[in-house]
């Protein structure tokens, strides 16, 4: 008895860890950025969604609540609901157009009605109005929500960049700026009590007289490095753009330990892998009779970071790829501006050209890309197993009763073997991390079989098995060949 109630027990853990990655990443099912271009992953993949009213050139930000549903969307000065209506008070919002990451939405912690959306400026206004904010109640106007409170000034002037994950506490947030021509990187903390106004300051960096500014600004899912692209204009000076890769201390806001990195590129594009292990850089080669554009993979956990850079693609033409985002479906989405077709990088978590990317390859159904995806919280994406949102890793709750499955990373190309301990399998179902059903068998009184997945794409799922005795919970990789 006693066993069988920790069984229960770490179960209900288990369910209610998964409930929290669930949420989390439904926070970004819905994205609508561009030429009234967008994208729904509430299917658990991309499909394209033209009903979007964002009409911009750069920075954007999508909001959903916590069970994937469209809640409001902006493109840094206009605000549209859930109907994709201009909310109350939704208008003279204070990020500019031209701005890289001029918006951000944020929820405020423990409370399901309070958005706080970030603003930035740009180099066409010379970053005078900075760091902004505004509030958005999700109640008012019958549910579609308004806003309220408007342009709140945090710091000014600040560089394009903005970013935000959570604290080590896994309730408050961090929102991440550049000052304008300081060594100085700005946290403010979100609490329930609100916008922190006293920030806390890291004198780090490299991005004095620079004419367009920091740019390209992104934390990794787990929070723990953050990534900045500096623009020095080599078209007119003949400099190469900087990469400076910083550790990020989530409970202190802290960044430390720049290392520069290099990758003979100008505009740069940066992302990180989902798993946390690779950084990705692109854009337009800076050394003649090169190829237009390449894309360079650096390991993280590499002991001479900067060594381990890879060229993973490179083209003969150009591709305007000013922007990188993750994706529920564990690939990373490149902007591709004045075009109607997204490349992807399939695999990000594999080294090398195994990560497979693909040019054009997503259509969206004749809307057009610009220069930027929306700005999300970074954490949304995570799936480590020692973040605030990991993935179900069964293997740390269940001593016994227990199954092997193997070979596990497996490609979908082979099948995978599912064997239990002394028990006989009735029934076996495979779920996406969303929780979305791809397979269910059902063996009758068997303790081994091997599972076809053939088809499934790329990522981690989580396969339930029920025995004679007892239901099994497990974690599964899979990769596509």
């Amino acid at each position: 008895m006693k066993f069988q109630l920790k069984i229960l027990l770490l179960f209900l853990l288990a369910l209610v860890q998964g409930t929290i990655l669930q949420a989390q990443i439904q926070r970004t099912y819905h994205w609508y950025f561009g030429g009234n271009a967008g994208i729904d992953f509430s299917s658990g993949q991309a499909v394209a969604d033209t009903n979007g009213q964002v009409n911009t050139w750069d920075g954007c930000a999508t909001i959903s609540d916590v069970n994937g549903n469209l809640l409001f969307y902006t493109d840094g000065s206009t605000v549209w609901n859930r109907n994709h209506q201009v909310m109350p008070n939704g208008t003279g919002l204070l990020g500019h157009w031209s701005s890289h990451q001029n918006s951000l939405i944020v929820p405020k912690p423990k409370d399901d009605n309070i958005y706080y959306i970030f603003t930035t400026d740009a180099q066409e206004n010379n970053f005078q109005n900075g760091l902004r904010y505004s509030v958005v109640d999700i109640t008012l106007d019958n549910g579609l929500g308004a806003v309220t409170d408007k342009n709140v000034l945090l710091v000014a002037p600040t560089h394009e960049q903005l970013a935000a994950t959570f604290h080590s506490n896994c309730e408050d947030i961090w929102v991440i700026t550049h000052k304008r021509d300081e060594e100085k990187f700005y946290a403010f903390l979100i609490t329930d009590d609100g916008i922190s106004t006293s920030p806390v300051i890291s004198e780090i960096g490299n991005a004095t007289q620079l004419l367009w500014g920091s740019y390209d600004f992104k934390i990794s899912p787990n929070g723990e490095k953050i990534v900045s692209g500096n623009f020095w204009d080599w078209y007119n000076t003949g400099v190469i753009d900087t990469i400076e890769l910083y550790d990020f201390d989530n409970t202190t806001g802290i960044l430390s330990n720049r290392n520069t990195l290099t990758a003979d590129t100008v505009n740069i594009t940066l992302t990180f892998s989902p798993n946390n292990s690779k950084l990705y850089v692109t854009s337009e080669g800076a050394t003649p009779n090169i190829p237009n554009n390449r894309i360079f993979q650096f390991e993280l956990n590499s002991s001479d970071i900067n060594s381990s850079k890879q060229l993973v693609y490179e083209s003969n033409y150009t591709i305007y790829m000013y922007d990188a985002r993750n994706t529920i479906t564990n690939e990373i989405f490149f902007s591709n501006a004045g075009n109607s077709y997204l490349p992807v990088i399939r695999y990000p978590n594999l080294s090398g050209n195994a990560c497979n990317f693909e040019d054009s390859i997503f259509s969206l159904n004749g809307r057009l890309c610009a220069a930027s995806f929306p700005n999300f919280i970074s954490a949304y994406f995570d799936t480590d197993s020692t973040s605030c949102f990991p993935t179900i890793n069964m293997e740390n709750y269940f001593i016994e009763p227990d199954a092997n499955l193997y070979p596990n990373p497996v490609y979908n190309s082979e099948p995978v073997t599912i064997k239990t301990v002394n028990e006989k399998l009735i029934k076996i179902y495979l779920f996406t991390l969303t929780g979305k059903e791809v397979i269910f068998k059902t063996k009758t009184l068997q303790n081994e079989i091997k599972l076809d997945i053939s088809g499934l794409r790329s990522g981690i799922y989580i396969v339930k098995l029920i025995t004679d005795e007892n239901t099994i919970t497990k974690k599964i990789v899979i990769q596509n060949d």
